[in-house]
């Protein structure tokens, strides 16, 4: 005859095997990796556009937002904004500088790239940041003609 403790230790331990097979077969991962982890737009050089990869790294089908605080959507569109990717593949996201005609100095802003999969019960996700700078020129005047930043020269030479 088996002993009522010898029954309750096998018990245990077959419930404990159980649950550790239960959840790791329904977990799953969301994740999102991004290159490069910085971005910087020079308008002296002419740069106002730059491409980001992002990489879906988990291992289910998730959808991506791209995107920047609302004060900031005016400096910088995102090209696309928002896509599905499947494991291990990528996308090429075009990030494009808008800078305010009339500015100076340097602008910091960061540009927020967030992951959610239908699958994920809580409605849990994940997300990272990219840090962007934006180099302006200076604000010339000259004797109270036209005021032009190094953006608005770089589009004048285009006309």
């Amino acid at each position: 005859m088996i002993h009522y403790s010898t029954k309750k230790l096998a018990f245990k331990s077959i419930l404990t095997i159980f649950s550790v097979l239960l959840l790791v077969q329904t977990t799953s991962a969301v994740s999102v990796g991004a290159s490069p982890y910085s971005l910087e737009f020079d308008l002296k050089e002419g740069i106002f556009q730059k491409n980001i990869t992002i990489i879906n790294n988990g291992n289910e089908f998730s959808t991506y937002s791209v995107y920047t605080a609302d004060e900031y959507s005016d400096l910088v569109g995102i090209f696309p904004s928002s896509f599905d990717l499947s494991p291990s593949m990528t996308k090429e996201v075009t990030v494009i500088c808008i800078p305010p005609e009339l500015a100076s100095g340097n602008i910091s802003l960061k540009i927020s790239i967030a992951a959610c999969s239908d699958n994920s019960k809580l409605g849990m996700g994940a997300g990272i940041r990219i840090p962007v700078t934006i180099i302006q020129g200076e604000i010339v005047d000259n004797s109270g003609t036209n005021v032009y930043t190094s953006f608005s020269r770089h589009i004048m030479n285009f006309f």
